[in-house]
């Protein structure tokens, strides 16, 4: 009965991740889930590591600095922390992460709207399959469409200590691991955020390649089913 029960939230959770990504990409989209799993606890030799040490360029990092927030509702630059000393056990420990521009209104509500840095970023790596129409898409910067990595079967401590899998279960890896699995690695590791807002993250990211479902096969590398209480705010636009 239990594995009936949490097969059941694990589907709910597909189908309205399914149902985000499927939208209109002009439209601003909201997305609650409440799951049984516990977080996943990223290995302590890897928390002590800083984004910058794991090649995420400084500006991106600016951008999440000034725009997620810790437990006490400030954002980790006004608690001190810089492009330098920012770590990923202290993305685990935010209550928001962000790397969109927000913005808090008078009601305490907060508006979102796409990071140049973040989405110029994004915008420039290779998402062009090695060989016409493939799947997954294999490239220097990014590895995606592999079913074993959107299931989240692949640890964030894997990915960042070994690199990507080339199949489920392999011992063999995609070295270096590509930039932007390592960014999705550290968007991973926020597991104890209830918001993540990815808003523009992939405006610039050509909606059409080699490989069609680009913006599709990477919002899924999100590993949903490790966060306990999320929201997941993303917004892309039409280029």
């Amino acid at each position: 009965m239990v594995n009936v029960r949490l097969n059941k939230r694990r589907l709910r959770a597909v189908v309205a991740f399914l149902t985000l990504i499927g939208l209109e990409f002009g439209g601003v989209v909201g997305y609650e889930a409440t799951m049984a799993q516990p977080n996943q606890v990223v290995r302590a030799d890897t928390a002590s590591t800083t984004l910058l040490q794991l090649g995420i360029p400084k500006a991106v990092i600016q951008t999440m600095l000034d725009n997620s927030l810790e437990s006490d509702d400030r954002t980790p630059t006004a608690a001190g922390e810089t492009v330098n000393t920012f770590t990923l056990g202290d993305v685990q420990k935010l209550k928001t992460l962000s790397l969109a521009t927000r913005t808090k209104n008078a009601d305490g509500t907060y508006t979102s709207k796409a990071n140049s840095n973040v989405a110029d970023w994004l915008g420039s790596l290779d998402y062009t399959a090695t060989t016409g129409g493939a799947s997954p898409v294999v490239t220097n910067d990014v590895v995606l469409g592999a079913d074993y990595l959107s299931t989240g079967q692949t640890a964030v401590s894997t990915i960042l200590d070994k690199g990507v899998p080339k199949w489920s279960g392999g011992d063999q890896y995609y070295t270096p691991t590509p930039i932007l699995n390592v960014l999705m690695a550290v968007i991973n590791s926020a597991t104890n955020a209830t918001t993540l807002d990815l808003t523009g993250m992939l405006s610039k990211v050509p909606t059409q390649s080699a490989y069609s479902t680009v913006h599709m096969a990477t919002m899924a590398l999100v590993q949903t089913n490790k966060f306990e209480d999320l929201k997941l705010r993303w917004q892309s636009v039409r280029v």
